[in-house]
């Protein structure tokens, strides 16, 4: 029973798995013409080309925190499924194993994202909303 239940999350956590890395390539290819931009951008613009440089760079290091690791990790589950009938009990704990890598991973991230939500707050009410006027 439990075997089927992960036979048939396999397509999903797949599909999950690709979508991540078509994500991947989508976020390097934006911050490729991010960096173009930047490049072919004229002198005499009033934005510099140094903030296209800066978030292109940011932009693909997004993409691979965002979208490749998570994809990988997938992946790496979803084939461990794959093996179960094949190897048995081993395969299954393997599955299970690389389960937990995927969700600590999400986890952690969680984490990360909740305490940078917090100092953004903080910025915001303390440079943003209680800045009086010149």
């Amino acid at each position: 029973m439990a075997l089927g239940y992960l036979k048939r999350t396999q397509p999903w956590v797949t599909f999950i798995a690709v979508m991540g890395f078509i994500g991947t390539v989508l976020m390097v290819l934006m911050s490729l013409f991010m960096l173009a931009g930047g490049a072919l951008m004229p002198a005499n613009t009033k934005l510099p080309a140094m903030f296209f440089t800066v978030f292109g760079i940011l932009y693909m290091f997004l993409g691979i925190f965002f979208c490749l690791i998570p994809g990988i990790l997938l992946m790496r589950y979803s084939s461990a499924i794959s093996s179960i009938p094949a190897t048995g009990q081993a395969a299954l704990e393997s599955a299970l194993s690389r389960q937990k890598s995927f969700w600590k991973y999400a986890g952690i991230f969680t984490i990360v994202i909740l305490i940078f939500d917090v100092f953004f707050l903080i910025g915001v009410f303390k440079y943003g909303f209680l800045r009086r006027p010149h």
